[in-house]
């Protein structure tokens, strides 16, 4: 009678284990599944702002075209905003002075 209580204890403790292996496993996966779809949702967010920036670019663009004041203005925030040395050369801004080394 004892061996039989120690096979149902090994057996029960088997099941169990092989339950916790496989819920560890689903774990891992459910984990895998949700760092991908995370990517995913950062990657759509950095494509509507993107997008978001190429359409309002365009629509100022065709705006300052019939607008000569309102191009002097986006002139002047373009000169006041942009600081990247690229980004200035790309739109025809001239270069920020260099501050002295003292």
């Amino acid at each position: 009678m004892y061996s039989e209580t120690i096979a149902v204890n090994e057996m029960m403790t088997k099941n169990v284990d092989s339950r916790l292996q496989r819920a560890m496993q689903e774990k891992t996966a459910l984990e895998f599944k949700i760092r991908r779809l995370r990517t995913m949702q950062s990657t759509e967010a950095r494509r509507a702002d993107a997008h978001r920036k190429i359409v309002v670019g365009s629509a100022v663009l065709a705006a300052t075209r019939d607008d000569p004041e309102l191009k002097r203005a986006i002139a002047r925030v373009l000169h006041a905003q942009v600081k990247g040395a690229r980004d200035r050369e790309i739109l025809g801004l001239p270069p920020l002075a260099q501050p002295e080394v003292t």
